[in-house]
């Protein structure tokens, strides 16, 4: 009898153990991702996958979270619906989605998390990584849900056809963007954004400009799109550090009420307008340091990005320290300390 407890305790374990599955094209994905727990990782073999997923099961913590895995350059997710992956509800969170490629052609947006009534239903945290977002017709990631994590995304031909939802409907350019972020507590971390009819990265809340406070955005590249690399408005502590940003309508662009933004250590160049723009910030505090301001397009360095540096200074979770004024600059061409 004494056996007995100790049976259920390994059936138990057993039960609770993460799972992994691989499947491939043809078979039922949204059965596969539906049947997920905490812990589990679903693996896609290399091919195209004609589908759009609506809230996923999610990991109950970091330690357990749900994997969606593909292939690096192989893996295609082509969505379907209004969006490739939408996230609205709270127990959509811990998802870690990686190594894929998102057409979203046919479709909006990339990756949308939102959240319904008085916010109590916003998702859990979401990591995208290594996952390309190529040809949304809206924004490329509509993001409302707070501290997540976007590590190394290739985010390009955003609403490049004229296509862009919101200038059909205002008539105004500048308004489809590769990560539209309207929350707080954010990292995005590596990466490139190009051939994108807005900014690269905006950072914009219309109703609560406070709430796009203390993200991150470091080491990146963004070059080739309609308005700014990188678009913060509104918002507090946020920090753009250690990125490359070139041949945009505007290289970093402090806008509106955004309060205490840090630009450290960025190389801005062969921007049209700007190669970085506060003039129209009404938040004030702004800190530019060590940023390499200069038209270097004939320096080959610049254009290899052999000068750009990692950033790793800065939390998702706080304000950065005060430790951010000692960043060394290291580009052997002209400096422009801004304090």
């Amino acid at each position: 009898m004494r056996l007995l407890p100790v049976l259920l305790l390994l059936l138990m374990a057993s039960s609770s153990r993460a799972a992994s599955r691989t499947i491939g094209p043809g078979d039922n994905v949204e059965a596969a991702v539906q049947a997920l727990r905490p812990g589990d990782t679903l693996t896609l073999r290399p091919g195209t996958y004609d589908v759009s997923l609506s809230n996923p099961p999610g990991g109950t913590s970091w330690r357990t979270p749900v994997t969606i895995a593909g292939t690096p350059g192989q893996t295609i997710l082509r969505g379907t619906g209004e969006r490739a992956l939408t996230l609205s509800r709270q127990d959509a969170g811990y998802l870690i989605v990686r190594d894929l490629v998102i057409d979203a052609s046919n479709t909006g947006e990339c990756v949308k998390t939102t959240y319904t009534g008085d916010g109590s239903s916003r998702p859990r945290p979401l990591r995208l990584q290594n996952v390309e977002c190529k040809g949304a017709n809206n924004q490329g990631l509509l993001i409302d849900s707070r501290d997540n994590e976007f590590l190394n995304l290739h985010v390009h031909g955003v609403a490049t056809k004229g296509q862009c939802f919101k200038k059909q409907a205002t008539g105004q350019d500048y308004y489809c963007h590769g990560i539209y972020l309207q929350s707080g507590g954010n990292l995005i971390d590596g990466g490139q954004y190009h051939d994108i009819e807005g900014n690269g990265i905006d950072l914009y809340n219309g109703e609560d400009g406070d709430a796009v406070s203390n993200n991150v955005i470091r080491n990146i590249t963004a070059y080739n799109n309609g308005d700014a690399g990188i678009y913060v408005s509104g918002g507090r502590n946020n920090l753009v550090c250690g990125n490359r940003v070139y041949q945009n309508g505007r290289g970093i662009a402090v806008q509106w009420g955004a309060r205490g933004t840090r630009i450290i250590g960025n190389i801005a160049h062969d921007n049209r307008r700007a190669q970085i723009d506060d003039t129209a910030n009404s938040g004030g505090g702004t800190v530019q340091e060590d940023n390499a301001l200069a038209n270097v397009a004939s320096v080959p360095q610049a254009r290899s990005g052999g000068m750009q540096r990692p950033c790793s200074v800065g939390s998702v979770t706080a304000a950065p320290p005060p430790v951010l004024k000692q960043v060394p600059a290291p580009w052997n061409l002209r400096i422009i300390p801004q304090h």
